[in-house]
């Protein structure tokens, strides 16, 4: 199978796919610049901090949205043993199918559905820290609208 062993989680090997490198370069120099912006006496280091730490958050936002795809399909009968993480998209060995279109549908919908918490999330923390006010509040929010 492609990509790096990186993990097992509930019994399942997660392998990151290389590629992963640029986009979250990318995230991380956004990020970066998101937060130079709104606060630029901010140390620079700890501006690259909080940057990688976004691109880790994006990073795990993925994960968890092929982790859930994968275990629906266990819950559905299907041996999952191993996912794949590319950025542009998650797979299984062979991608094996249920055997009935219930199934399939549970499964291709869990992922998206796992995705729209975490934004939801997301958005409910920007929520409550623009409540809060202050340097905090400017950070938070445009980052967690990159996560979104």
């Amino acid at each position: 199978m492609i990509g790096v062993p990186v993990a097992r989680i509930l019994g399942i090997e997660i392998r990151v796919q290389l590629a992963w490198i640029l986009p979250l370069a990318l995230v991380g120099v956004l990020a970066y610049d998101q937060i130079h912006t709104v606060s630029p006496d901010l140390e620079a280091a700890t501006a690259w901090g909080l940057g990688a730490a976004v691109a880790a958050a994006f990073f795990l936002s993925s994960l968890v949205h092929d982790l859930v795809h994968a275990v629906v399909a266990r819950s559905r009968g299907i041996p999952v043993q191993s996912i794949a993480i590319s950025f542009f998209g998650g797979a299984t060995p062979l991608d094996p199918t249920a055997p009935n279109p219930r199934d399939d549908l549970a499964i291709a919908a869990s992922g998206p559905l796992a995705s729209l918490a975490i934004a939801g999330a997301c958005g409910v923390l920007a929520g409550v820290t623009a409540g809060l006010g202050g340097d905090l509040a400017l950070l938070a929010v445009p980052l967690a609208a990159l996560l979104v």
